[in-house]
C-alpha cells in the first residue's frame, strides 16, 4: 500500500484530504516541509500533499528538493484562494497541481486522481488481493513460475518473461521487483508496442532541456534505483537494442543532446509475446542482445494450458472483487465451473479475471451460477469437443467421480486402483471439489 504524505497543519484540513483521496492509500502527517525530506528519505511515499503557505518557508528551494527525493510522487500544493496568482510559479518549481482553499471534497478527489493518473510509475506496493489471484493455480506450470520468481527475485540477474497477451507478465515483473532488495524503490513501466523509435527513444533516455519540446526526464531516471520493466522488447529496432546493451553493461546511459555520461543503478526485466527465437532468426534483433535479456527466461504457459487452474482463478477473483462491493460469496456451481473449464480464454487471464468481475456485478446470491455467467460463456460446456487439455480435465474429473463411486470414498482403494498416492488423490479431489463424503456408504 503506497503512503500519501500530507504537509498541514490544520487537523480540519487534514481530515478532508484524507476522506477524498481514493481508497488504498495509507495516510501519514507531518508539520514541515523539513520534516517532509527525512520522512520521504525512508522511501515508500507516492504522492505529496502540502499546504504551502503553513508549513513551507521557501517553496523555491523546497520544492526542487521535494521532487528530486521523490521524482515518481505528484505533488499537490494547497493554496488560499487570495494567493490564486502564484499557482504558475508553483508548477513551474515542481508542483504537479495546485487544489485551493477552503478544500471541497469532490474537488480535492479529482485533484488527486488526476495527478495520480500522471504518475503511473509509482514505487512498488504489495500486489492487490486480484493481482496476486493471477499467480495462483494449483497446476505445475505456475508452481514453478512462483518458484522462479523466488530464485531470481533477490538477484540482480535480467530476467525476460515470455508468454501470450493477458497471461499475466506485467504482474510476474512487479513481483520480481517486489521480491526483491529495490521494492521500496520505483517500478516504470515501458510498453514498446507501436511507439515511434524517436518518441521511445525520447521517452526512455530524457533529453537535454535545449533540444526541444520533450520531457527532460526519461523512463531511465524516473526507475533510478529501482526496476525498468520493457514490454513486448520485440518491437525495438536494432540500434534501440543496440543502446539499451551499453546500459547494461557499463552501467551509464547520455540523455539525447548530451555527450556526458550519467551514472544508473537499474534493474531490468523484459516481456515479450512473440517468439524472440523466430525473431533473432529473421534478424530482428540482435544476436548480443538477445543473449544478453536471455538469461533468465521465464516462460508463463496460456491459460488454455492450464485449466486447472481456472476454479482457483475465478473464485479469488469473485472474493476479491465481491469484497470491493460489500457482496458475500460463497462458491461457484457446478454447472457454471463447467462452462468456465470448457471456454478456450482466448484473453487469458486478464479475460477471466475481466469476466468475473462482471458477474460480480449481478450476482444475486452467494453462489455463481450458469445464468451469472454472459451469455457468449454460458454454451460451452462438455457437449463441445474442445481442446486437448479440456478433454483432460473432463477424464480426470469424470475418472475421479467413477473412483468415488466404486469404492464408496475410499481412499485408500482409489489411490491403489489409480495408481496414484494418497496424497495425490486428495489433491486431484480438492482441485476439483468433490467430496468423499457425498460418496461414503453409498453403492
Amino acid at each position: 500500500m503506497s503512503t500519501a504524505l500530507m504537509i498541514v497543519r490544520s487537523t480540519e484540513d487534514f481530515d478532508v484530504l484524507k476522506a477524498a483521496l481514493p481508497s488504498g492509500w495509507h495516510v501519514e502527517a507531518v508539520g514541515s516541509a523539513d520534516l517532509a525530506l527525512e520522512r520521504l528519505r525512508a522511501g515508500g511515499v507516492g504522492l505529496l500533499v502540502m499546504d504551502v503557505e503553513e508549513t513551507v518557508k521557501d517553496p523555491e528551494a523546497a520544492l526542487p528538493e521535494l521532487k528530486t527525493l521523490a521524482p515518481w510522487a505528484p505533488i499537490v500544493c494547497l493554496l488560499p484562494e487570495a494567493e490564486r496568482p502564484s499557482i504558475p510559479s508553483l508548477l513551474a518549481l515542481g508542483a504537479t497541481d495546485v487544489l485551493l482553499k477552503p478544500i471541497l471534497p469532490a474537488e480535492a478527489n479529482a485533484r488527486f486522481q488526476g495527478a495520480l493518473a500522471r504518475f503511473p510509475n509509482q514505487p512498488s506496493t504489495p500486489l492487490t488481493k486480484a493481482e496476486e489471484a493471477v499467480l495462483l493455480g494449483p497446476s505445475p506450470a505456475m508452481a514453478g513460475i512462483r518458484e522462479q520468481i523466488a530464485i531470481v527475485a533477490p538477484t540482480e540477474i535480467p530476467v525476460l518473461i515470455l508468454g501470450e497477451s493477458g497471461t499475466g507478465r506485467g504482474v510476474i515483473a512487479r513481483q520480481v521487483h517486489y521480491q526483491s532488495a529495490r521494492a521500496k524503490a520505483p517500478f516504470v513501466v515501458v510498453n514498446c508496442q507501436g511507439v515511434p523509435e524517436a518518441g521511445l527513444e525520447a521517452e526512455t533516455f530524457g533529453q537535454a532541456d535545449d533540444v526541444g519540446p520533450g520531457a527532460a526526464r526519461g523512463h531511465l531516471q524516473e526507475a533510478e534505483g529501482g526496476t525498468i520493466f520493457f514490454d513486448e522488447v520485440a518491437d525495438f529496432s536494432p540500434a534501440f537494442q543496440a543502446r539499451l546493451l551499453k546500459i547494461m553493461r557499463e552501467r551509464e546511459y547520455s540523455r539525447i543532446g548530451e555527450t556526458a555520461p550519467r551514472a544508473t543503478n537499474l534493474r531490468f526485466i523484459f516481456a515479450s509475446s512473440r517468439d524472440l527465437a523466430a525473431e533473432l532468426a529473421a534478424k530482428r534483433i540482435r544476436e548480443d542482445f538477445y543473449y544478453r535479456i536471455q538469461t533468465f527466461p521465464l516462460t508463463v504457459p496460456p491459460l488454455r494450458e492450464r485449466t486447472e487452474d481456472i476454479p482457483v482463478l475465478a473464485r479469488a477473483f469473485l472474493q476479491s472483487y465481491c469484497r470491493e462491493i460489500a457482496k458475500p460469496f460463497e462458491a461457484i456451481e457446478e454447472e457454471a465451473l463447467e462452462c468456465l473449464l470448457w471456454y478456450p480464454w482466448p484473453g487469458n487471464v486478464r479475460e477471466l479475471q475481466a469476466r468475473m468481475r462482471f458477474c460480480t456485478l449481478y450476482l444475486t446470491s452467494p453462489t455463481l451460477r450458469r445464468d451469472d455467467l454472459p451469455f457468449e460463456l454460458q454454451g460451452h460446456t462438455g457437449r463441445g469437443v474442445g481442446s486437448f487439455a479440456h478433454a483432460r480435465v473432463q477424464f480426470e474429473r469424470e475418472y475421479l467421480i467413477r473412483l468415488l463411486r466404486k469404492h464408496k470414498g475410499n481412499i485408500n482403494r482409489m489411490a491403489k486402483e489409480s495408481g496414484k498416492q494418497r496424497v495425490e488423490i486428495y489433491r486431484m479431489l480438492k482441485r476439483y471439489r468433490l467430496s468423499v463424503e457425498k460418496f461414503r456408504g453409498k453403492g
